[in-house]
């Protein structure tokens, strides 16, 4: 599957509420999906941006779910929120009102950190953004490798 969407750039909106791909971004994103993206809401980050293909693939899981209570959850949020977004020629995606609003993001010229997940991005205010890495560093500098609440693969990274 498509690009790794790697790194933390910091991103301003405009006053129409359009956030510009960042330069290093775009060749990947045009070659992997003409620029087809899908925004949608997140539990954790303010909100998700996929390339087409990856969210398809998202969709194709949270709709294969053995019904739960859960899962209904996740496709109420992950699908009923999601808006397929197009790249403009200058490269710049528009942030429909209703995720805007749902994600805290004030409006023109608010700082947005766009943070790379693989095969999809992040979009979290700054403000929260260094609020949660702080959080997380802190968390990880007391955590051993391996233990009880990873992963068993975890312990396996070779830059740990």
């Amino acid at each position: 599957m498509g690009p790794f969407l790697n790194g933390t750039t910091s991103v301003s909106l405009d006053g129409k509420g359009r956030l510009s791909i960042p330069t290093r971004y775009r060749e990947k994103l045009v070659a992997e999906c003409d620029g087809e993206m899908v925004l949608t809401l997140d539990r954790v980050a303010s909100l998700l941006l996929f390339p087409l293909p990856a969210f398809r693939e998202l969709e194709r899981e949270l709709m294969a779910l053995k019904s739960s209570r859960q899962a209904t959850l996740f496709r109420r949020i992950y699908l009923g929120m999601a808006s397929e977004v197009r790249m403009d020629g200058s490269g710049r995606i528009l942030i429909p009102s209703v995720l805007r609003e749902r994600a805290g993001f004030k409006g023109k010229e608010e700082r947005i950190s766009m943070v790379g997940q693989g095969h999809k991005f992040e979009l979290w205010t700054e403000a929260n953004w260094y609020k949660f890495l702080d959080d997380s560093i802190e968390e990880l500098a007391g955590t051993e490798v391996g233990g009880a609440d990873a992963g068993a693969d975890l312990c396996n990274l070779s830059m740990l």
